[in-house]
């Protein structure tokens, strides 16, 4: 009798997908814009940039740009004016030669928007000191069959800082390919099993088709450790549960928080964190 009630509740399990039927609400436009902010300031020497845009409503694929903001960030001595790419509309950029310290305080500013249309200008400011670098000493590179596809598994040996709520977040490069180039590829953590520990064959990267990607027999992995702020880890993961879609064991849906604050309610967020990249010559 159990095993039948088994059966049966498999069964019925299986035809679940077939009773789906896919439904759009008539959710109403709103006139109602906020500011979204995307901004990185990281200890790479590069060109940092800040991307402003509008929200939209829930099934407008597009966003609009802000443009002709003024936009800049400062470590209390130092200010950094990011220019608006002309080609790029919301688009702000620093000079190529630009760089962060890792244990400064980061400032950024931004005036000049008008998200409402009311003709008044607004301002926005946001802040995130810069971590440390990561003490990653090297990396391995393996291959594991996983679901008869060979998956490429990069991890690392290195002490973990001491210091409590420290958050990581990996990515992969193959030569000059950014292999992680959207957030479900990356690999977040926080150092809350393992706060100060010598990490030994520590799995950083991992589910990467080896065939896709390990084309030429010999090839330059490298891993990227970027040493993140924990609210920033905090406002990844809202992002990622967001785009994956709750479940019902996962509680009450929530905003995704935000650390812009300003003339009015804004969304995104602005990190300063430094980046640690450490290689090997890979030959499967």
């Amino acid at each position: 009798m159990k095993s039948a009630i088994t059966l049966l509740i498999l069964s019925a399990i299986t035809y679940l997908p077939a009773c789906v039927e896919q439904i759009e609400l008539p959710l109403e436009s709103s006139d109602t814009r906020m500011l979204v902010v995307e901004g990185q300031f990281t200890s790479d020497t590069t060109i940092q940039t800040i991307r402003l845009s509008l929200t939209s409503d829930f099934y407008e694929t597009n966003t609009d740009p802000v443009e002709n903001a003024t936009v800049s960030v400062t470590d209390g001595t130092n200010t950094y004016l990011f220019i608006e790419d002309p080609k790029i509309r919301g688009l702000y950029k620093t000079p190529a030669e630009t760089y962060g310290m890792p244990g400064k305080k980061y400032k950024l500013m931004i005036s000049g928007t008008d998200t409402n249309g009311d003709g008044e200008t607004e301002s926005y400011t946001a802040e995130g000191q810069m971590p440390a670098m990561s003490g990653i000493d090297s990396i391995n590179v393996s291959i594991e069959n996983l679901f008869s596809n060979d998956m490429l598994r990069v991890s690392y040996y290195g002490q973990e800082d001491p210091a409590p709520n420290d958050a990581y977040l990996f990515r992969l490069r193959i030569n000059t390919w950014l292999v992680t180039n959207n957030l479900n590829e990356c690999t977040i953590s926080e150092d809350q099993t393992y706060n100060g520990q010598y990490m030994i064959d520590e799995p950083a990267i991992y589910f990467i088709q080896k065939d896709r990607y390990v084309r030429n027999g010999v090839e330059l992995i490298t891993l990227e450790s970027c040493h993140i702020p924990y609210d920033y880890y905090l406002f990844l993961n809202d992002v990622r549960w967001e785009s994956f879609g709750s479940d019902p064991f996962s509680g009450n849906p929530a905003n995704i928080r935000t650390n812009i604050t300003g003339t009015h309610k804004a969304l995104g967020f602005f990190a300063a964190y430094s980046i640690t990249r450490k290689s090997k010559i890979f030959k499967p």
